[in-house]
C-alpha cells in the first residue's frame, strides 16, 4: 500500500490532506489501506463495498460509507480510487468519469478494467506497478517474511513427525511388552511365584529393553531423514500395529482470479 500511495504522490499534485479518496473493499487489506492514507494525512475518506458492509466498517474504523446510488457521486469527486476488494468482477471503464484522478488496483482479482488507462487524464497503478517500483529493502522484507514463514512450517512438520515416531515407539512397547506379560503370565502358571520365577521375569525384562532399544534408535534416525512413514509401514507389516499419524493441516491460500505478474503494465505516466 505504501509503495502505491508513493507511486501516486508522484503522478498527482496537491497534498494529501487536501485529497478525497475513495476505497473499495471493507477487509484487512482496505483496513490498511484507511490507515496508510491516514498516516499521510488524508482525512476525507468514502468506502464502497459491494457486500453492503460500508457502513459497518466505517462504523469503526471512521470515513463514509458509499451506497450503490451515491458511488457515482463518490466516483466523480475521488481524486484517488483506491480497490482492495477482488469483487466477483472488476468495474467497467465506463462507468468511470474522466480525469484528473488516479486509480490504484490492488486487487488480486482486478477491481477495475485495466481500460480505465485509456480514459482522458487518468493514471492507472496496478499491482505490476507497484512490484516495479518497491525498493530493495521492501523485496528483502519479503524475503525474510518468506523465510519465516517456511521455517515455521518445517518446524511444525518436525513436530507432526517426532509426535508420529513418539506413537510408534510407544505402541511397539506396548505390543512387546504384552507379550512379555503373557509369557510371564505362563510361567506363574507353572511354577509358581518363586525366587526362579522373578529372576526369569528380570531376566525377560531386560531382554526385551534390550531388544527395544535398536528399534528405538532407529526411529528417531529415520524421523531425521524423513523417513518416518517407512518405519510406521515396516510397524504395521510386521506386527499388525496402527499408529495414528497426526494430520497435517492442507496449506490454504485465499483463491484469485488473477496472478500479480499477469497485471497489465500501467500506461507510461509523463
Amino acid at each position: 500500500v505504501s509503495v502505491a500511495l508513493d507511486l501516486a504522490d508522484d503522478i498527482t499534485s496537491g497534498d494529501w490532506p487536501e485529497r478525497h479518496a475513495l476505497v473499495f473493499g471493507t477487509g484487512a487489506y482496505a483496513g490498511a489501506t484507511m490507515a496508510a492514507l491516514r498516516d499521510r494525512g488524508c482525512a476525507d475518506i468514502e468506502v464502497y463495498s459491494g457486500s453492503g458492509r460500508a457502513q459497518q466498517f466505517t462504523d469503526q474504523r471512521g470515513g463514509s460509507p458509499v451506497t450503490d446510488e451515491s458511488l457515482p457521486g463518490a466516483l466523480r469527486r475521488a481524486d484517488v480510487i483506491i480497490g482492495c476488494s477482488g469483487g466477483s468482477a472488476p468495474m467497467p471503464a465506463s462507468r468511470f468519469p474522466a480525469g484528473p484522478r488516479t486509480v490504484v488496483d490492488l486487487a488480486l482479482a482486478r477491481d477495475f478494467d485495466p481500460a480505465v488507462a485509456d480514459l482522458p487524464n487518468v493514471e492507472l497503478i496496478t499491482l505490476e506497478s507497484v512490484r516495479v517500483a518497491a525498493p530493495e529493502e521492501t523485496r528483502e522484507s519479503v524475503a525474510a517474511a518468506r523465510e519465516i514463514v517456511e521455517r515455521a512450517a518445517r518446524d511444525f512438520e518436525n513436530a507432526r513427525t517426532a509426535r508420529s515416531m513418539d506413537q510408534a515407539i510407544v505402541a511397539l512397547r506396548k505390543h512387546t511388552m504384552a507379550v512379555l506379560d503373557a509369557e510371564l503370565d505362563k510361567v506363574r502358571t507353572h511354577h509358581g511365584c518363586t525366587g526362579a520365577e522373578e529372576q526369569i521375569e528380570m531376566a525377560m525384562r531386560r531382554m526385551v529393553r534390550s531388544l527395544l532399544h535398536t528399534p528405538t534408535v532407529r526411529a528417531r534416525q529415520l524421523a531425521a531423514e524423513g523417513r518416518a512413514d517407512e518405519y510406521i509401514t515396516g510397524l504395521e507389516a510386521l506386527y499388525g500395529l496402527e499408529v495414528a499419524v497426526p494430520d497435517v493441516p492442507e496449506e490454504t491460500a485465499p483463491s484469485s482470479r488473477q496472478d500479480p505478474s499477469d497485471t497489465p503494465r500501467p500506461r507510461a505516466v509523463g
